[in-house]
Formats: structure tokens, C-alpha cells, sequence
């Protein structure tokens, strides 16, 4: 879905090309402008908040869907190291200080969580789902040494 987005965006973008010939500035953007300059904040702001909205979801800034990102994946123990790359952040120990101790927030949260995720996902899609895993089989033997 994303890499039919981004082959979408790239058509625009080049029509956008061929069209502003004289004026448009081609700094390597997939996602931008008319004019090939970098999208406005305000541009993603709005999508952001009408999806949030569309979708009945509570008004939360940006950057608290990264904290929570970055502290789920502590909480189910990636790699500190791991989670610091993706984050961004320069040394393992600012991923740690700044999202380590969040852990039991997370676990007093958990009651609220499954309540939210019980009315988003009616039971009878998590059973489909489940018997759709046990209907999967994996031939496992190329990766056993032989006997």
C-alpha cells in the first residue's frame, strides 16, 4: 500500500515537472509541492488531524504516537540498541533516560488499552484471525540439519 502511495506521489510529481518547467525546483522530494519544495508542517498537520478525527480517534499530538511507538517496543524487549536507531537518537542512553522508565505506565494503562482495542476490533475478526494463523504451515525442514 505504501510503495503504490509513494509510485502515485511520483507520477504527480513528475507531471508537476513537466508542467512547471521554468519554475519548479527539483530537490530530489517524493512527497511535495507543486513547485517541488517541501510540503508545509501545516499540510501534514491538517491530514493528520482529519484522519483522527474521520476515524474517532483522540486529538494527540504527533510526537505522543513516536513516545508510544518507542515505548511499546521497550516494553516488549527489542534491543534498546535497535530501538535508539530507529528513534534517531545519537546514544543508546537517551532512548533509555528518556523513554526507559515508561514501562509501568504502560501496565496501568493495559486496562484502558484492551478496552479501546475490544470495541476497534470486534472478537469475532480476532477468532477469524486466529484460525486463519493455525490454517498456515511452514515447511521448517531446509533449516534443520539433516539426520
Amino acid at each position: 500500500m505504501v510503495f503504490e502511495a509513494i509510485l502515485k506521489e511520483r507520477k504527480q510529481y513528475e507531471a508537476n515537472r513537466r508542467r512547471r518547467s521554468t519554475t519548479f525546483q527539483d530537490l530530489d522530494y517524493i512527497c511535495c509541492s507543486t513547485y517541488g519544495r517541501p510540503r508545509s508542517k501545516n499540510y501534514h498537520w491538517q491530514h493528520y488531524k482529519k484522519l483522527l478525527a474521520d476515524n474517532g480517534l483522540p486529538d494527540i499530538r504527533w510526537h505522543d504516537l513516536r513516545s508510544t511507538y518507542c515505548t511499546l517496543l521497550l516494553k516488549n524487549n527489542y534491543s534498546p540498541k535497535a530501538v535508539s536507531k530507529l528513534m534517531g537518537h545519537a546514544k543508546e542512553i537517551i532512548t533509555m533516560d528518556v523513554y526507559g522508565d515508561n514501562r509501568n505506565l504502560i501496565a496501568m494503562s493495559i486496562p484502558e488499552l484492551e478496552a479501546f482495542v475490544d470495541e476497534v476490533i470486534p472478537a469475532e475478526k480476532i477468532v477469524r484471525f486466529r484460525e486463519d494463523l493455525l490454517d498456515i504451515e511452514i515447511d521448517v525442514s531446509e533449516y534443520l540439519p539433516a539426520l
